[in-house]
C-alpha cells in the first residue's frame, strides 16, 4: 500500500482501483505526494518544484547558517558524557542516532498553486531525542499546562 496510507490513523476509504492508481502515482519520481500542512488534504506536486522550495528555504541566510564542518561527532561525544550516567541508572536506552530530517509540508490554505512549504525538522531517532525526552519528563511540572502546552487540540478546545 502507499506509504501515506500506512501512516494514516483512519481507515482506507478508496476503491481498489483508486488505491491502485495512488500506489502507481507514488512510484513516480517526478511527483511527490505529501500531506498538507493543515486540513488533512493530500497534495500531489512536482518533485522539482518541491526540491527548489526546500533548497530556497535552506539557503535563506536569515534563517540558516551553513556549517563549515559537520558537528555531529563533537555533539555526540559531549552528549554521550551527559547521558552515560542516565544510561547506567536505566533512565534511557541505547539507540543509534540518525541525522534529523528536514522536509516541508505544503500550505495549501495559503495557495493551491505552488503552495509555500512549512519547514519541518523531524528529530525522531536523532542524537538529542533521548535527552529531549529526559528533559521533558522533568520539566513538564514547571510548565503552566492549561495554556502553554496543551496535550492535543481537543484538550485545548475543551479548556
Amino acid at each position: 500500500p502507499p506509504t501515506l496510507l500506512i501512516h494514516s490513523n483512519s481507515r482506507i476509504n478508496l476503491s481498489h482501483s483508486e488505491l491502485k492508481s495512488l500506489n502507481e502515482l507514488e512510484k513516480r519520481l517526478d511527483i511527490l505526494i505529501r500531506p498538507a500542512d493543515k486540513g488533512g488534504s493530500i497534495v500531489v506536486m512536482s518533485t522539482d518544484k518541491y526540491n527548489l522550495s526546500i533548497m530556497s528555504q535552506l539557503n535563506d541566510k536569515d534563517c540558516y547558517t551553513p556549517l563549515i564542518h559537520n558537528p555531529l561527532k563533537q555533539h555526540e561525544v559531549e552528549i554521550d558524557q551527559l547521558l552515560e550516567k542516565a544510561l547506567h541508572r536505566g533512565w534511557i536506552t541505547v539507540k543509534h542516532p540518525v541525522c534529523p530530517m528536514f522536509y516541508g509540508l505544503p500550505k495549501i490554505h495559503k495557495s493551491l498553486i505552488d503552495p509555500p512549504l512549512r519547514p519541518i525538522v523531524s528529530s525522531i531517532g536523532c542524537l538529542t531525542e533521548p535527552l529531549s525526552q529526559y528533559l521533558d519528563f522533568f520539566l513538564k511540572k514547571y510548565v503552566y499546562k492549561d495554556f502553554a502546552s496543551p496535550q492535543s487540540s481537543l484538550s485545548l478546545a475543551e479548556k
